[in-house]
């Protein structure tokens, strides 16, 4: 198989198209690494086109068959358009990004409820999730749903990897009637920055009338959703 390149990348500031092949390009084979750079507009239409380097555009990039890059492809400057019925695909979770790209969600629902009496921090047994970041610059949205009841005050956090990263969520919240669980959502946008694994933990605290805290709902209605995002 061959490869079709420019015989000079600097005096080819046109468009690629079939007419030039004979005075343009030169063949060479499969083996050889070349960067193909098009500072016009790029067409391929008539077969497929196949780059073993790099290849970069800084006009605009019309693919009507197939093109395969091996090595980086980079657009600089360029405007690329999928035509009507186009699509582009990723194999992999989080193989698209860019800023403020949604790379994955993952949503856990809780069974139960979390009953205590504490006026200091303790977290909620039964109340964490894990998630593993695709990016370590990602940010995870956090959005937690919940029935949350202090017969008096107190506040709920939650804990990334053991150490509180948002405290007083859900505000103060005071329930005269402690058979009564309010649901209740919240959201964080943190910036865990790693691609290691994490465990989010929903904890709490109440202060006087017996520092009671309930927490959860017995209908399998509390749940958390984690929303990778892009920076």
């Amino acid at each position: 198989m061959s490869l079709l390149i420019p015989k000079s990348f600097s005096t080819k500031t046109g468009s690629v198209q079939l007419s030039d092949l004979d005075t343009n390009f030169t063949y060479l084979t499969n083996t050889v690494n070349t960067a193909l750079d098009i500072t016009g507009t790029a067409v391929t239409g008539y077969g497929n086109t196949t780059v073993y380097g790099t290849l970069g555009a800084s006009g605009a990039v019309t693919l009507a068959s197939t093109l395969d890059v091996t090595g980086v492809a980079t657009l600089r400057s360029a405007l690329s358009t999928i035509p009507t019925g186009g699509r582009l695909s990723g194999t992999d979770v989080g193989s698209i990004r860019a800023p403020g790209l949604v790379l994955q969600v993952t949503w856990t629902n809780w069974n139960g409820v979390y009953t205590g009496a504490s006026a200091s921090n303790v977290d909620f047994t039964g109340f964490s999730t894990t998630f593993t970041p695709l990016y370590s610059t990602s940010k995870v949205l956090i959005i937690v749903s919940a029935g949350v009841n202090f017969i008096c005050d107190g506040a709920v956090y939650i804990k990334r990897n053991g150490t509180i990263v948002k405290d007083n969520w859900f505000g103060s919240s005071r329930v005269d009637d402690q058979y009564d669980y309010p649901q209740a959502a919240q959201t964080y946008l943190d910036s865990p920055a790693t691609t290691s694994t994490i465990t989010y933990q929903m904890g709490g605290r109440a202060t006087g009338c017996g520092n009671v805290i309930r927490f959860g709902a017995s209908d399998n209605s509390s749940s958390i959703c984690l929303m990778e995002i892009a920076a």
